[in-house]
């Protein structure tokens, strides 16, 4: 152990206390499974290391530019990690990435109070031509929603069920599976509109998922980007009232992992090359609004 050369355990040596202390330790550490290495004025002491063992997990499918798990689930549809002793990782992933089971092609509530805003937007706005692209479509009922609006509409999800319903309802939308890890401009062009509802909190890599609205815009295109709404008022509210552990929702598979705030979100944009031109906070007041619609423009 490096900086404990000049300690040794010495036997046969009687330390009442230290012997307590480390008979506590050793059978605590014991139970966990856990190699320590714990140092005294008397010496160092190493408890055997656990055997190998194979571990069971239930990560969904990481994909983007940087790093990629591709291998099979095991027969309960969950995944394995074995552990070598040379410190190798195979990773076995469940190639569902969503993990959202989508069995039909409606709109959700949250819709109730983010659509009205989004129709306030688009009031404002002065586009070359009514085309757009949702980046995270779900089941299509946004997408189709834009249709209505006059828009010819193209999306990517990378819920299978959630494309499998939306083609079955919208047959005329061009909605595939997809992400944005995926080199999406190559496929489906540029955009003057992009919108993406309530998508960014799920995302591992918030970075590119920021490059990748980015590239979907041409320029002077517009951004709707929205997601659950953080600021001080409301997450000392949360803490007051008990509420924190169902906001973070932190037993929800495949749920939020990432909590924009106002000035979060714009420096992740603004990172990207994006202009934030204003976030409006929805469904409440704002102090305490559900969530932020934030609109950004292409320089």
């Amino acid at each position: 152990m490096a900086g404990c050369g000049r300690h040794r355990a010495i036997a046969g040596e009687q330390n009442p206390r230290g012997d307590a202390e480390a008979i506590g330790a050793e059978l605590t550490l014991k139970k966990l499974g856990i190699q320590l290495m714990f140092s005294s004025r008397h010496g160092v002491a190493r408890l055997p290391p656990p055997p190998l063992r194979t571990v069971t997990i239930g990560l969904p499918r990481l994909r983007c530019g940087r790093f990629s798990a591709h291998c099979q689930p095991d027969s309960a549809g969950q995944s394995t990690r074995s552990l070598s002793q040379k410190g190798e990782t195979k990773i076995a992933t469940n190639p569902e990435i969503s993990g959202y089971p989508y069995t039909h092609a409606d709109c959700g509530c949250q819709h109730d109070y983010l659509l009205p805003a989004l129709a306030h937007e688009l009031e404002r706005m002065t586009l070359s031509e009514n085309r757009a692209f949702d980046l995270g479509c779900g089941n299509g009922s946004v997408a189709n929603w834009l249709a209505t609006q006059g828009f010819q509409v193209a999306g990517v999800d990378p819920s299978q069920t959630g494309i499998a319903e939306a083609n079955r309802a919208f047959p005329h939308l061009n909605l595939r599976v997809g992400s944005a890890y995926d080199p999406l401009v190559e496929s489906f062009g540029t955009f003057p509109l992009m919108i993406s509802l309530e998508v960014v909190e799920h995302v591992y890599a918030p970075r590119d998922y920021a490059r990748c609205v980015h590239d979907l815009l041409e320029p002077g295109g517009y951004a709707l980007v929205s997601t659950p709404y953080h600021g001080y008022l409301k997450n000392l509210a949360l803490a007051l009232t008990g509420k924190m552990d169902d906001h973070f929702t932190a037993l929800w598979d495949h749920g939020h992992i990432k909590f924009w705030s106002p000035r979060t979100i714009t420096r992740l944009f603004e990172e990207a090359g994006l202009e934030i031109e204003r976030i409006h906070c929805v469904g409440r007041i704002p102090q305490f609004a559900k969530s932020m619609i934030v609109v950004a423009r292409r320089k």
